[in-house]
């Protein structure tokens, strides 16, 4: 399409210049040496047909060129700009009993309760090649004009776990008219941990306790932020593992990745002088990586602190991370 623009904006400026040109050079002529009455005719007929064929070609490159910028009608003019379907993972499909949805789109973004691992799509037909989600990126925009008329999926059995598909429409239908491109839009997403459940145990000074995440969106992302809300002000550490076996004596097989300080003894802060500490990292830009394939963010809370954390209410933690898709 911009070639298309471009090549129509280039007709337009040529044939300008010729009607330009054209101008002048009656312009001149009319500046000319007197001529006899035949010879003078016989010049402004010559000039008056250059420059209406120097018009016509300028009226020709501009009809091109509105034929260029008017958006094409939408495929699906009877349907909304997308749907939101819902598919639950409790039994399990193949390729040949895959679900068939009847839902036209060009793009599909996911959320699951679950993991993305063994779960597929294909477009079309069931013997078109399967696109698995965990591997081609969260969103998904479908690589050929006009996208797909229906879809199937494919999933291993995810007990009491469900697949939420956003399905959009000819979303760049709009866009494809401008000349100028917008920037990219980041997005941001976050998981935190449970004060009830996650670092709910006693830590004395140099140990740690360990914790899988889930529901991250994706396997690989940039985590770019961190807060903590704590009990105790104590100095925290936080480490991360790309994998749930976590550290390991033997150098050539633990998993760290890196370790982030979120110190409430120097630097936590209380509403009125009371309640939880509070204390936020900014900038963090730590790439993270799940080799399990699991979509969790496998991480330990460490103290530093000479004085031992809490177990139980008394030392209840809560950490939520702010993380990008990475691909």
């Amino acid at each position: 399409m911009p070639e298309r623009r471009r090549a129509a904006a280039a007709g337009i400026l040529g044939a300008g210049a010729g009607l330009a040109a054209g101008l002048a050079l009656a312009g001149g002529k009319a500046k000319a040496a007197t001529k006899t009455p035949e010879e003078g005719y016989e010049a402004i007929l010559a000039d008056t047909y250059y420059i209406k064929t120097a018009i016509e070609k300028l009226a020709d490159k501009i009809d091109s060129l509105v034929e260029v910028l008017t958006p094409a009608p939408p495929k699906h003019p009877d349907l909304p700009g997308y749907n939101v379907y819902t598919f639950y993972l409790d039994e399990e499909h193949t390729q040949a009993n895959a679900v068939e949805v009847n839902i036209p789109g060009d793009s599909m973004t996911f959320y699951t309760n679950g993991t993305y691992e063994g779960i597929n799509i294909r477009f079309d037909s069931k013997m078109n090649d399967a696109v698995p989600i965990a591997e081609f990126g969260n969103p998904y925009t479908y690589p050929h004009h006009g996208g797909w008329e229906k879809f199937y999926i494919e999933n291993t059995a995810q007990s009491g776990k469900y697949l939420r598909i956003h399905i959009g429409r000819e979303a760049g239908a709009e866009a494809a008219v401008q000349i100028t491109a917008a920037a990219p839009k980041v997005v941001f997403y976050d998981i935190a941990s449970d004060k009830d459940t996650h670092f709910t145990g006693a830590l004395n000074q140099y140990a740690k306790e360990d914790e899988n995440l889930t529901n991250l969106l994706g396997n690989k992302i940039r985590i770019t932020g961190i807060t903590i809300e704590a009990d105790q002000a104590l100095d925290f550490w936080v480490m991360f593992w790309n994998s749930d076996s976590f550290d390991n004596t033997d150098l050539d097989l633990s998993t760290f990745i890196g370790m982030v300080e979120l110190d409430l003894s120097t630097y936590g802060q209380q509403v009125g002088g009371s309640g939880q500490y509070y204390l936020s990292l900014e900038k963090v830009d730590l790439d993270y990586e799940d080799d399990d394939g699991t979509q969790e963010l496998h991480c330990s809370l460490y103290n530093a602190s000479a004085t031992a954390k809490n177990a139980g209410a008394t030392g209840e933690v809560k950490l939520t991370f702010r993380y990008q898709l990475m691909g």
